[in-house]
């Protein structure tokens, strides 16, 4: 048993989500490090996290700063802020949005920090639905 109660041995899943800009290659490379030997599953998006969100809509596959992303956003959600919860808006085009994601990244790098636009987003999200499908089909 982990801390706060996380056993990964016994199904649990720990996940750190963060944007890849404002952080260099050094520390970046120490998360993945550290998150490898702790079992923990990174969700990083290049250049912030509402990328992920714009994906949702469009292909992003040009590197874009986080204010065009932003900007980009608030022509497909109507009234939307950094600080707003999307759910019901964004879930119907999850599989969308995962399908676009991989599109922008190799199998062979997928464990590697992604490049702007990138995101490991769809790799945690596909993770979690293995992980309750396995739940699920248990006794």
């Amino acid at each position: 048993m982990g801390a706060r109660g996380i056993d990964i041995g016994q199904g649990d899943m720990a996940i750190c989500v963060f944007d890849i800009e404002g952080n260099d290659a050094s520390n970046l490379s120490r998360a993945i490090k550290l998150a490898r030997q702790s079992g923990v599953l990174l969700a990083m998006t290049d250049p912030c996290f509402e990328r992920w969100f714009l994906v949702h809509f469009q292909d992003v596959m040009a590197s874009v700063p986080c204010a065009e992303v932003h900007q980009s956003l608030k022509d497909h959600i109507d009234n939307y802020h950094k600080t707003g919860v999307y759910h019901d808006t964004l879930d119907p085009l999850r599989r969308c949005a995962m399908t676009r994601a991989q599109g922008t990244r190799s199998e062979d790098n997928k464990s590697s920090i992604p490049s702007n636009p990138g995101t490991t987003m769809n790799l945690v999200l596909s993770e979690i639905e293995q992980l309750v499908q396995h739940n699920s089909s248990s006794p």
